[in-house]
């Protein structure tokens, strides 16, 4: 999924640039590029503490405390959330960046 979502990103990216841009217009491609950064971080983040999670758990038979498991299933839950919060934001500037290139 976060392949097709980058292909799309990197379409509607190149079809904004391709057109002579107002700065605006640039400045919100700027933003969509930093917020698909911050996304890609935190899907790295989530991925690393799911790995971890994962080893943690299996290793909570071993005598691992339940408490650290349920800190990062927490943590896993809290960078979901801004994931989420990006996510949304990068649609929100998706659809601005749409609404200036047809005004403009």
């Amino acid at each position: 999924m976060k392949y097709v979502w980058a292909i799309l990103m990197m379409v509607g990216l190149l079809t904004v640039t391709s057109c002579q841009a107002p700065k605006n217009v640039q400045e919100a491609v700027s933003k969509i590029s930093t917020m698909e950064e911050k996304i890609n971080t935190l899907e790295a983040k989530v991925d690393s503490l799911e790995n971890e999670l994962k080893a943690m758990g299996e290793a909570t038979a071993e005598g691992v405390s339940r408490a650290r498991v349920a800190k990062m299933a927490n943590d896993i839950k809290r960078l979901k959330a801004k994931n989420a919060a990006l996510e949304k934001k990068v649609k929100e500037l998706e659809k601005a960046v749409k609404l200036l290139i047809q005004k403009g």
